[in-house]
Order: structure tokens, then sequence, then C-alpha cells
């Protein structure tokens, strides 16, 4: 039998008002050794899991990774970076503004300190951060929900041209969650989730060429 993470003992999540304080694993990345870090969107944690499996513990736990709103959607996407020095996070909706998001970092160590933590790049007029992927460049690409764009940071943290549609899409990005690349393309593999819209015609996978091709991502050790 194989071993599995065990979640938090927290109620489940009922979407709507949030009355009581529940769980909400959202992203993960794995680290060399075969190590799991998992965002937590609504208990402001990011927890790390053993290679193979079992029980979870708090890696990082911040009030900065707090969100805000109905659903009140905190730190979020994950991913080390190309040097395995830093894990790179979003957070989608700031508990301190709801239109505020942000890309965060902090130094990859075994328990890393809340002031450690770096502010990437700010979002400021309702954009939600989600989903990030690292390219062989190093440019992070990030998932904005709230604006239907990819935005595209330069490894000092500034913004390159942000990815939109292209006139006359057949399917237009419309609240884009995640992205992965496509390796045969140069190209971006981006979930429409629609979450704001609403639109289930928008449900999609949809392809955008960037010219870069992926960080290579670190495998789970499987037992």
């Amino acid at each position: 039998m194989s071993r599995r993470a065990i979640a938090p003992n927290l109620p489940s999540c009922q979407f709507g008002p949030l009355a009581v304080s529940c769980a909400l694993p959202n992203d993960l990345a794995f680290a060399a050794d075969g190590s799991a870090y998992v965002t937590d969107s609504f208990q402001a944690v990011i927890w790390r899991v053993p290679p193979g499996g079992g029980t979870p513990q708090v890696w990082l736990q911040t009030p900065l990774f707090s969100g805000s709103g109905p659903v009140p959607i905190g730190v979020n996407g994950i991913r080390l970076d190309p040097a395995r020095q830093w894990v790179y996070v979003t957070v989608t909706a700031s508990s301190a503004d709801f239109n505020a998001g942000a890309v965060y970092r902090i130094p990859f160590v075994a328990q890393p300190d809340e002031l450690t933590i770096q502010l990437v790049h700010e979002y400021t007029n309702g954009e939600a951060p989600d989903g990030i992927a690292f390219g062989a460049s190093g440019r992070l690409y990030v998932a904005l929900a709230g604006s239907n764009q990819i935005s595209v940071l330069a490894p000092d943290g500034t913004e390159v041209t942000p990815i939109g549609s292209g006139p006359g899409s057949d399917i237009p990005l419309d609240g884009p969650a995640n992205i992965a690349f496509d390796p045969t393309r140069k190209s971006l593999l981006i979930t429409n989730h629609a979450s704001i819209s609403g639109n289930q015609q928008n449900f999609a996978v949809l392809r955008a060429y960037v010219g870069d091709i992926a960080d290579p991502l670190a495998l789970p050790v499987l037992p």
C-alpha cells in the first residue's frame, strides 16, 4: 500500500461565506529529494510532504499569505526557481486589499523565516495572480485570472509585455488558472476556468507561443 499525505484535521470547505476555518490545498512543486511543497490557500500555509508521502509539516505560515473576499484565495501557485535557491509563490487576493496580489519568493532552506520573504512583483488592479511556470530563459509566466492575461516577469521581477487573447480568438483567455509548457512547440498550455464570467463555452486548454521551453521540473519519489 502506498503512503499518502494526510490532510490537516480541518473541516471541509463549503463555498460561499466561509463561517468556519478549512483547508484548501491548491498547487504543489517537488524538490529534487522528492519532497512536495503544497500551498494551502485558506490557511496561509506552505506544507512540506516527505518524499513518497506521509504526514505534512508546516514549512512556512505567515499572514502575508492570507487572502480576502468571499472565497479568500491567498497563497496559490508555487514553483522552485531554475537555480533551486528560491521558492516562488503567488498570493491571489491579499488580505490587506482584495484587488492586490503578488509574487513572492522565499529562500529554499529547511525552515525559512517569514522575515526573509521577498516581494518579486505586485499587481494592484484586481489581476488575481494564480498559477506560475518558469521557462528555461529564467522568465516567470504568471496566469492572471482577474485580467485574463499571462504576465511575463524577467528574472529581476520587472514585467515584460503581457500575453493576451489575439484578435478574433475563437476562445479568449477567460480566468486563466494554471499553465504548463508544450515542450515541442515552445508554447504555453493554459487552463481557462472562466471563474468570473461563468461562461462554460470558454472552459478550455489554450496554447500561446512564447518562444521558450520549460525549466525542467523535479519528479516525485514513488513508493
